[in-house]
């Protein structure tokens, strides 16, 4: 009883020591709060859906950073086939993971992350369009197919970047195939620039772009024709792509140009045979945009695909590979390449 008697009679301090008091803790509570809503994610585990389990997982180190790609166990008597992915939030070769093991009991088959993109490395100094192309060409000299050109299958702006790496070697490609093909990214003039002020672009990534919720509206809204051919592991991967550390850096220079090529100008320089494929949803009416880039260059044939938006390698896989498989067939004769 004493000492509750003492406590009762002990003075009270000052009402302005108090205040103090009660700022420096709300002070407190926010800079620790602040600390940790800047703090960059340490990224969720990618699913093992990425890539299927019949391929083994590698690693190859180029001169813009370790690439991670996914290989087949198994080959056979057809040319190697490097499957590339598009640019965007949450990509990776999980794209194709619904095409490419259909090519692995006949081919030779490799499945890449864009370096900043997926599992690959990602550089703290963003790669842009050039020595994107530049590590791409190391990969095939290095897990190509001894020497021997390759056939490169690419969507999106990844297709954008593969036509820059066939104008600069042309001697490491046999053939190409490009799905929906861009050269640089649909945004506006507004998240351009958003992208370049500090901090109020990672909360737009992290709290906006990255999110589960957002993630699955742009999968059923832009990316896919028909949203209920959305699974719960697509919007699972490309989350859990979205969220690895330092992941939104290559979005930032993404969005501000920083891979873009001047695809018709660079289509019209590759020296193989190259087949467009062509989603009928996708932006631009298709016969104005066909004719554009078959017109560029005499060696480009287009396929359609219907009822399928720009990730048609995921929407409608079976469709991609009936047409890879006709393409891609050894008594079918190709345009021979340009001396």
């Amino acid at each position: 009883m004493k000492l509750f008697e003492l406590l009762r009679r002990a003075p009270r301090p000052p009402k302005a020591l108090l205040g103090v008091g009660m700022g420096a803790g709300l002070l407190g509570a926010l800079f620790l709060g602040l600390r940790y809503f800047f703090r960059r994610p340490d990224g969720q585990r990618i699913p093992e859906a990425i890539s299927p389990r019949v391929f083994k997982t590698r690693v190859c180190q180029t001169s813009g950073g370790q690439i991670v790609y996914h290989e087949s166990n198994s080959g056979g008597p057809g040319p190697t086939l490097l499957f590339l992915h598009s640019i965007g939030v949450g990509a990776s070769s999980y794209e194709w993971s619904k095409v490419y093991p259909e090519f692995a009991g006949g081919h030779r088959v490799l499945a890449l992350d864009w370096l900043g993109f997926g599992e690959s490395e990602r550089p703290l100094r963003p790669l842009g369009a050039d020595r994107q192309a530049r590590a791409l060409a190391d990969f095939i000299q290095r897990v190509g197919a001894d020497g021997k050109p390759i056939v490169a299958i690419a969507s999106g702006q990844g297709a954008g970047l593969l036509t820059l790496l066939a104008s600069h070697h042309p001697e490491l490609l046999d053939r190409i195939f490009l799905l929906a093909p861009s050269g640089r990214p649909a945004t506006t003039r507004s998240l351009r620039a958003v992208t370049r002020l500090p901090n109020l672009n990672r909360i737009l990534y992290r709290y906006w772009l990255a999110r589960t919720k957002a993630m699955k509206a742009w999968l059923e809204r832009a990316a896919f024709a028909r949203p209920g051919r959305v699974t719960s592991e697509m919007v699972e991967v490309f989350t859990a792509s979205a969220q690895q550390a330092r992941a939104e850096l290559a979005i930032y220079h993404w969005l501000r140009g920083g891979l873009n090529v001047r695809f018709e100008s660079r289509l019209a320089e590759v020296k193989q045979p190259v087949t467009v494929l062509w989603p009928e949803r996708s932006p631009g009416p298709l016969p104005e945009r066909a004719q554009k880039l078959a017109s560029a260059n005499r060696r480009v044939s287009i396929r359609p695909i219907e009822e399928a938006g720009s990730l048609a390698a995921l929407e409608v896989p079976e469709q991609i590979i009936a047409i890879l498989e006709d393409e891609l067939r050894p008594d079918l004769r190709v345009l021979e390449h340009a001396v």
